[in-house]
């Protein structure tokens, strides 16, 4: 099996006050550099800090993309959360080459969790996320799959105080 990311933080529990600073990250075989969360119901990631890092190379080694997967992303959040700072990062070459329908997102966030769509069932409400800042980062070099919706930075869910500044987003493509 593939690795899911370089870093993973789970949120089953919750996870309080986590920073990651001045990391260069290559994740070559794995859907994601980080990924926060774990999309159920119960995840919880509060005080998360993304600072000065390098997140670089995701998926583009990857022997095969699983639809379960979801696509791949540089960073990806999916949780129930409060206080997440996103700020002086660069994010690049995050691709999803050859398969049809998967996504590429250099930055990705989502307060929706418990989905049925995708769980089965449980939870099936999202939560409000709380005081997210998404500033001075620079993603470039996104390419998704055949028909994907590829996107330089994705929000979806519910958000209260959501501040976004100074991000440069380039290069961001799909096969057609």
């Amino acid at each position: 099996s593939q690795p899911h990311a370089a870093i993973h933080i789970d949120g089953n529990g919750p996870t309080q006050g986590t920073t990651i600073e001045g990391l260069t990250i290559r994740n070559p075989d794995g859907h994601y550099g980080v990924y926060a969360g774990t999309g159920g119901s119960n995840s919880d990631v509060d005080g998360l800090v993304l600072k000065g890092n390098t997140i670089e190379n995701i998926a583009t080694n990857i022997s095969s993309h699983s639809a379960l997967a979801g696509g791949v992303s540089g960073v990806y959040i999916r949780a129930q959360y409060d206080e997440i700072t996103v700020e002086d990062n660069t994010v690049r070459s995050v691709n999803t080459e050859g398969d049809q329908y998967q996504n590429a997102v250099g930055l990705s966030f989502s307060s929706f969790i418990g989905d049925t769509a995708f769980a089965g069932g449980g939870d099936t409400g999202s939560e409000t996320a709380e005081n997210t800042t998404i500033r001075n980062n620079t993603v470039n070099n996104i390419t998704g799959a055949k028909s994907s919706r590829t996107k330089g930075i994705a929000v979806s869910g519910e958000f209260d105080q959501l501040t976004f500044g100074n991000n440069t987003v380039t290069n961001i493509s799909a096969d057609t």
